[in-house]
């Protein structure tokens, strides 16, 4: 839904606005109760939990169940997240129904129902912290569904996934879904402390520790939680190395022996008094290179990158009458990222080459939550961001200016500071006793790619009191990164200012079903239309008439408008939480993109989870399963002998959690990741050539001691 040139929205905006007064002004949602209270709505008079049907709040911005909300959703929970041994958000995430992981030498991302665009760095997947959204807008500092998320698992509550686009609540980075990582608080009265390690191939890789308390302190509610995290790398094959090159030799041995040593630390601190809440989080991440890419020397230890999230957060909920709430928020953010890269000295190559990039950013948000009666929400809000971002390349040892006397390259300062306005509107509305309405609407406003109104509508059904059918029309929204449009560091990429935004628009039917207290089943089909998608591309480097093929100096990356396409597909979870016996979930989503050539586009996704105590209560042991079909390599990124496809995959890890008897609160962990060996590489971006995969870590036990005395 485009603005008209002359700011006025269009006919389709004129539409959705009426609808959406219509419904505010529905006779059902105009009582009140006697007396002039307005009573509890029907939509928080529903049992929040069950055993399969969890909460969520980020879908909508109030809590609900899943098999209610308007929105394809999945939610895991912390008890899901330590039984099955997962120590970052990204093998969790994996796990989940629709999704699966990738990684690139640096960072591992998350694909949606076969969308997994490399180079992608998260920009497309919002990420929340207790609702605080940490994604930047340089687009190269990180995805936090790593080691690089602010926060230990030990301190997660639970994981609240939405899965299509959110753009009529959260803007432009919610395009493919977003997860809501939901810390534990003062009512959960938690404390524990874990140290670990994790071995493979017959020697230590490295050792974790991590510590949480929430509780009360006086008058104020406090949460806690610190980490700290180091390992010393594995050795990875890489079987391209070995093929000689014009810029490099063959390698003998194309075994990269422990470049991917790396450390973590984070840390949080939650207090509530007074009706106002403070939290700030900062976390960060740093590692050496496997691939290293770019062209630069593969195995060298001064390839390596760093990244640093934090932030400050203060909110405060005050009521301003009995059916009107007021939310207020004030945030600081800062992202940094380093990194280094090694070439030959001159005259063959460079040296030492360093980018940094840092977003630092300033936001505020008001919104308002109406329940005039029952089965009747509006919300409305606003958020507005100030960001001042500072991207540099440069050899090590020079000055950052524009022009550097090291064979003609150049790097320099690229700085781009911009503001944005996003504005919503949700109303949820009863119609009747079966059915719920849910429409919605964001403007987004950036001040260097323009505006844009993006809506949503759906309808809740429920025909018995075991199902549950969702018909939802959504669009999303992205704007390019800074990296996108404006990064040029003179020897890999050019930039590309005249980059569009991305637009998709999601349709998906949705039908759960109760199978019993302990059991759930949904289906859904979904076909979504993505333009003008940002990918990069290979480009010949200015000044060059005949570039070389087989001469990566020949050539640089630039992210481009390159891809339109349709995706469609069907997806059918089966939950089941039966006590001790067994808890779990089985997924299977099925798709088509219609770009043949799409890169890292798995047409089925496979998952399993599993959790037992049915042979010794003081023991869960649990198993997890995720299965790929084949994806396409990066066309611009094949190796020799034509090969284009990666195939199929599949990686199993185990787990067993056994709490001590008679030692009250501590446990032994013992975990296993990549239980068959299996290679199941990821395909790499062109930036990496010659390197065409990366291969998945090979096998790792994990052991820890667990102390959770509440």
């Amino acid at each position: 839904m485009i603005v008209r040139p002359d700011g006025r929205p269009g006919r389709r905006a004129r539409a959705l606005a009426a609808a959406a007064l219509a419904l505010l002004l529905w006779p059902a949602g105009a009582a009140a109760a006697p007396g002039g209270d307005a009573p509890e709505s029907d939509i928080e008079a529903v049992p929040l939990e069950s055993l399969v049907d969890l909460s969520l709040g980020a879908a909508s911005l109030h809590q609900e169940r899943v098999s209610e909300t308007a929105a394809a959703a999945f939610v895991l929970t912390g008890d899901d997240l330590r039984a099955q041994g997962f120590r970052t958000l990204g093998e969790a995430l994996g796990a989940v129904p629709g999704l699966y992981g990738y990684r690139d030498d640096i960072y591992g991302m998350v694909g949606v129902r076969g969308l997994g665009t490399l180079n992608d760095y998260g920009t497309r997947l919002l990420v929340l912290l207790d609702g605080h959204p940490l994604n930047d807008s340089v687009g190269l500092a990180g995805t936090r569904t790593g080691r690089d998320l602010p926060v230990p698992l030990e301190a997660v509550k639970r994981v609240e996934i939405v899965k299509g686009p959110v753009g009529s609540l959260y803007g432009p980075t919610a395009f493919l879904g977003l997860v809501n990582v939901v810390t534990v608080d003062a009512d959960d009265r938690a404390s524990l402390a874990r140290l670990g390690g994790e071995t493979g191939a017959a020697r230590a890789l490295g050792g974790e520790g991590s510590a949480v308390a929430a509780g009360r302190l006086g008058p104020a509610r406090v949460t806690v939680a610190v980490q700290g995290f180091a390992s010393r790398g594995a050795d990875v094959r890489l079987p391209e190395l070995t093929l000689a090159r014009p810029d490099r030799p063959g390698a003998a041995d194309p075994t990269v022996r422990g470049a991917g040593g790396s450390g973590a630390a984070s840390a949080l601190l939650r207090v509530a008094w007074a009706g106002f809440t403070l939290q700030g989080a900062c976390g960060g991440w740093g590692g050496g290179l496997v691939a290293a890419g770019y062209g630069a020397v593969i195995g060298s230890d001064q390839n390596r990158a760093t990244t640093r999230t934090c932030f400050a957060d203060l909110s405060t909920t005050r009521p301003l009458g009995a059916a009107l709430t007021l939310d207020a928020r004030a945030a600081w953010d800062w992202t940094g990222y380093r990194d280094a890269y090694l070439y030959p000295p001159p005259p063959e190559g460079y040296g030492l080459f360093r980018d940094t990039a840092d977003d630092r950013w300033g936001s505020g948000e008001l919104r308002l939550t109406w329940r005039p009666g029952p089965g009747t929400l509006a919300i409305a809000g606003a958020t507005g961001q100030l960001h001042r971002t500072l991207q540099r390349a440069y050899v090590d040892g020079l000055p950052s200016v524009r022009e550097d006397p090291v064979d003609g390259v150049g790097a320099g300062d690229l700085p781009a500071d911009y503001a944005t306005v996003n504005a919503y509107l949700l109303l949820d509305q009863r119609l009747g006793a079966t059915l719920r309405a849910h429409l919605g609407a964001t403007w987004y406003w950036h001040q260097t790619f323009g505006q844009r109104i993006t809506p949503k509508a759906a309808l809740v059904w429920s025909p018995t009191a075991r199902d549950v059918v969702k018909l939802i029309y959504s669009q999303g929204f992205r704007a390019p990164t800074a990296v996108e449009a404006f990064y040029d560091d003179a020897y890999s990429y050019l930039a590309n200012p005249r980059l569009r935004a991305e637009v998709v628009d999601a349709g998906e039917v949705i039908w759960s079903r109760q199978l019993g207290p302990d059991a759930a089943l949904t289906a859904s089909g979904f076909a979504s239309r993505y333009v003008r998608l940002v990918q990069f591309r290979t480009v010949p480097a200015p000044g060059v008439a005949d570039p070389d093929p087989a001469d990566p100096l020949d050539w640089r990356l630039q992210a481009q408008n390159a891809a339109s396409l349709w995706q469609r597909g069907g997806e059918l979870t089966l939950t089941g939480r039966f006590g001790r016996w067994l808890s779990g979930w089985a997924g299977l989503s099925a798709q088509t993109v219609t770009a043949a050539a799409h890169a890292n586009s798995p047409a089925l996704i496979g998952q399993l989870a599993l959790t037992s105590r049915a042979l010794w209560e003081p023991l869960a042991l649990s198993v997890h399963a995720s299965a790929l079909t084949r994806r396409a390599l990066d066309p611009d990124n094949l190796p020799a002998g034509g090969q284009t496809h990666l195939p199929a995959s599949l990686q199993v890890g185990a787990a067993a959690l056994l709490d001590l008897p008679g030692l009250r609160g501590l446990s032994v962990e013992l975990g296993v990741t990549n239980l068959t060996g299996a290679a199941a590489p990821d395909p790499l971006p062109a930036d990496y050539t010659p390197v065409t995969r990366l291969p998945q870590a090979p096998r790792t036990f994990r052991l820890a001691l667990r102390w959770h005395p509440d």
